[in-house]
């Protein structure tokens, strides 16, 4: 069974969750303020974290630092839950780190896809962290996700997107959902983004969906992509449910 911790002042919210997350499935540990969880974090090591941002003694944000510094708890996937909706926000949390972000009031549902995504992501992300390659390929059922770990300005990761993504590949992956996950990218610039171009071309041809996470806003400024052709999320949560939408 999975441990999740959520972190937030609303007690009323904490008893929610409590009630809402399946028993069967989870555990759930609940924390009245950063500092609190914080300190339940490093003894615990949960699976997974809900955090809010606005709390008193010490605010999410500041959780986030101190989990992110930690070695123990680096590697912890947190989903962002708060009642701050503003682009900024979002942002600021996903270049933190974070794997998620939902706003309250949530939907149970819709939380409940993120965490399982979250914790998939986590597998995905231990996968990634191992291997001397610049490119993984990750293939599921309709299904095909795509991680750089190099900049795309690294003439050896072109090099090996030229021998990858061949006429077998695509004929291999035609019919697949193509998923580009640029979360591990070392860094991307505005310079970057006609590397990103020509990497998309090579699929010109069908949808592409992009999970940006800390990348999301520089793509979305900049890269000026056909939205018919390139849709892009700050999270993977966020593109499963647009996924089950339109297979709905």
């Amino acid at each position: 069974m999975k441990h999740i911790l959520a972190i937030d002042d609303d007690v009323n919210l904490l008893k929610i969750l409590e009630s809402q997350i399946p028993a069967d499935q989870y555990s759930v540990i609940t924390a009245v303020n950063g500092e609190i969880g914080y300190n339940l974090a490093v003894q615990g090591n949960p699976d997974l974290i809900l955090l809010d941002i606005m709390m008193p003694v010490m605010d999410g944000f500041e959780v986030l630092k101190k989990l992110q510094k930690n070695p123990v708890t680096r590697n912890i996937p947190v989903i962002m839950l708060s009642s701050k909706s503003k682009r900024e926000d979002v942002t600021t949390a996903m270049q933190m780190g974070v794997v998620d972000y939902m706003v309250k009031p949530h939907n149970i549902n819709m939380l409940l896809m993120k965490i399982e995504v979250a914790f998939k992501y986590k597998h995905l992300k231990e996968e990634e962290n191992t291997g001397d390659y610049n490119i993984l390929v990750k293939r599921d059922v309709g299904r095909t996700v795509i991680s750089f770990k190099s900049r795309l300005s690294d003439k050896k990761l072109l090099d090996e997107i030229k021998s990858v993504f061949n006429r077998g590949f695509l004929a291999i992956t035609q019919k697949d959902i193509m998923v580009f996950d640029l979360r591990i990218l070392e860094d991307l610039t505005e310079k970057e983004i006609p590397a990103l171009r020509l990497i998309l071309e090579v699929f010109s041809s069908r949808t592409v969906y992009i999970v940006a996470g800390r990348y999301y806003g520089i793509i979305i400024s900049t890269g000026d992509f056909d939205e018919e052709k390139v849709k892009i999320f700050i999270s993977s949560g966020d593109m499963e449910l647009e996924l089950e939408q339109d297979i709905k």
